[in-house]
């Protein structure tokens, strides 16, 4: 009798999984910020930063399967978020003594973290540590209302720790640039013709980003922070350096980005 040949199984990797891996990659900014402090936060805190960072990637992550998006639509989803968060959350693109009530610096490199360091580069890790094994499910109307309003219960009980607040131009003219992004982003999705998703494909050029983001980090995390390990004061100091390298880290990838994406004319595998 022969023996029937049973074609090898392939893995499924959950979509979970995924996310959960580019949730991780964004924590690792934090380190890189905060250094050895980022060890002092309470495990629970830590469990909300990362609830946090996975329920908006999920978010995204969902768009991009749905819409087929592209990384330019993927960086628009992640500008858009980061403009609330940056806005209603940390209340970096606020200032109040500026005409328009709006820091520029403070709202333009953030969104450049959001959606070069923390979406494209994290989606691009995550699909590279797994491959084509990403089981994509889209998402119902239940997990998104329970993300939404998990958001907002976030935003809200920031706004009572916070004391200072910034002016109502300022407010407004920050909702005037979501709402500018949020209409790119409606308009490239219906503009586009039925496409097929990305096509996963390794890129050693992307590899190297990857790489120097994980060396920088460490470095900045651990060398500029472990001599000054005294307290509050000087991790206000040190969060002032570590902060401005993560910024030009940003800047610097984000052209790099963009300057490959302009010589392939290919969307980043996302």
């Amino acid at each position: 009798m022969h023996e029937e040949s049973v074609a090898p199984m392939k893995v499924k990797i959950g979509n979970l999984t995924f996310i959960a891996l580019v949730a991780l990659f964004s924590m690792f900014g934090e380190y890189w910020v905060r250094g050895r402090y980022a060890f002092q936060k309470p495990i629970y805190e830590w469990a909300i930063i990362f609830v946090f960072y996975f329920a908006f990637f999920k978010m995204a992550d969902d768009l991009v399967d749905r819409f087929r998006l592209r990384d330019y639509q993927l960086f628009i989803v992640a500008a858009i978020f980061g403009a609330v968060q940056e806005t209603f959350n940390t209340g970096g693109a606020l200032n109040d003594t500026a005409v328009l009530g709006i820091n520029p610096a403070g709202i333009a490199i953030p969104l450049l973290m959001w959606g070069t360091t923390q979406t494209l580069l994290g989606f691009y890790f995550g699909r590279r540590l797994l491959g084509k094994a990403v089981e994509h499910r889209k998402m119902g109307k239940l997990p998104w209302a329970v993300i939404i309003v998990f958001n907002l219960i976030i935003l809200i009980a920031i706004q009572f720790e916070k004391t200072s607040f910034g002016t109502q131009v300022g407010y407004t003219m920050c909702l005037l640039i979501v709402g500018l992004l949020l209409f790119l982003l409606i308009w490239s999705i219906r503009r586009q013709k039925a496409r097929e998703p990305v096509a996963f494909k390794r890129s050693w050029f992307l590899d190297l980003v990857i790489g120097t983001y994980f060396v920088t980090g460490i470095v900045s995390g651990t060398c500029f922070t472990g001599a000054l390990w005294a307290g509050p004061t000087e991790m206000l100091e040190f969060g002032k350096l570590t902060a401005s390298i993560f910024g030009f880290y940003t800047i610097i990838a984000s052209l790099i980005l963009l300057a490959y994406r302009l010589k392939t004319k290919k969307s980043l595998p996302i």
